[in-house]
């Protein structure tokens, strides 16, 4: 079958999709020789996540006109397609019904000059055939946001601020590394910022804030959850503890809490004291009940670590509430 339109499918943002349809030029009679023009032609197009039926033909009872439908979808969520037009006709939507979308197109004529039919042999008289040229359009498939996506959508535009460095109204300046980020963002975040930009405070005038603490990528993870919040897939016990001191420090409690189940889950006999102490230190229930179990369990084997002695002689009433822990168990 010749296709009237060559046509491709591709992804946009956000899963909704493309259709191309370049059109092409034929008479009437061109079209007739190859195939009837009342005949359908179909093509069926697949992507990931979306496939359907595109179905174009001239209406029969007006053939300066094209119909373009499109059936089977698998994507249900579809709620408009955009058809625009490649020249300067004005776009239009494609109108829903029995679970079909369809639209008409106007088809411009002109003298088609690939098709002179010579009909002096059949003794008739010479005479060029009227062409049509099937509109050329893009069908832009929209679909619905699913639960929870637009949320995602709002969250990358936000990272993208971050990401860009667009309209940054302040540096942190970590060991020499400049961190640009948004004021209104961080202070949303954290009641510590948000009270250094409200008051007169040095960095509120120079928009450069000293951060002395930490490395550039811990604080490059923390201002990220600031902006998402989504805890960074830590992997290293330093970067883990480092942002659970920082969450504490700068009053982020939910970053707090879920550094809190991560050190928790990373704990063994090595690290259990020192953990226990930034438990004590930073004022974290969770951890600090984990850890003090996690203690209990395995008090033969952690009591003959090096860090037990340095726990009995820096912090010897932590050092006592591990032991009577220990006891009661």
């Amino acid at each position: 079958m010749v296709s009237i339109l060559k046509v491709s499918i591709q992804n946009t943002k956000n899963d909704s999709f493309l259709i191309k349809s370049v059109g092409r030029q034929y008479c009437i009679d061109c079209i007739n020789r190859l195939e009837r023009i009342d005949v359908p032609f179909t093509t069926n197009l697949n992507i990931e996540k979306f496939s359907c039926k595109l179905i174009y033909w001239v209406d029969p009872f007006d053939s300066a006109q094209m119909i373009v439908k499109l059936t089977d979808l698998t994507m249900k969520s579809v709620y408009a397609i955009d058809v625009v037009l490649y020249d300067t006709s004005p776009s239009k939507e494609m109108v829903f019904q029995n679970n079909e979308w369809k639209a008409t197109l106007d088809m411009k004529k002109k003298v088609c000059t690939n098709c002179v039919f010579n009909r002096q042999s059949f003794g008739l008289v010479n005479r060029k055939k009227a062409q049509y040229h099937f509109p050329g359009h893009n069908l832009y498939i929209h679909r619905k946001p699913q639960p929870n996506e637009g949320q995602s959508i709002i969250v990358n535009h936000i990272v993208s601020l971050l990401e860009n460095e667009a309209f940054a109204d302040v540096h942190f300046d970590v060991t020499g590394a400049r961190l640009p980020a948004h004021t209104l963002i961080v202070s949303a975040g954290s009641p510590v910022l948000a009270a250094m930009f409200q008051n007169d405070f040095e960095e509120r005038s120079t928009g450069i804030v000293n951060i002395k603490d930490t490395s550039v990528e811990t604080f490059r993870q923390f201002l990220r959850y600031l902006y998402t919040g989504n805890m960074p897939e830590c992997k290293e016990d330093a970067m883990v503890a480092d942002l659970f001191g920082m969450a504490d420090k700068y009053g982020v409690d939910s970053l707090k809490e879920e550094c809190a189940v991560c050190l928790a889950e990373q704990l063994d006999v090595e690290n259990a004291v020192d953990t226990l102490i930034k438990a004590y230190l930073h004022s974290s229930t969770t951890l600090y009940e984990e850890t003090m179990s996690f203690v209990s369990r395995n008090a033969s084997a952690i009591c003959s670590q090096p860090s037990w002695r340095f726990l009995m002689k820096e912090y010897p009433d932590l050092c006592f509430e591990a032991t009577q822990f220990i006891s009661l168990k």
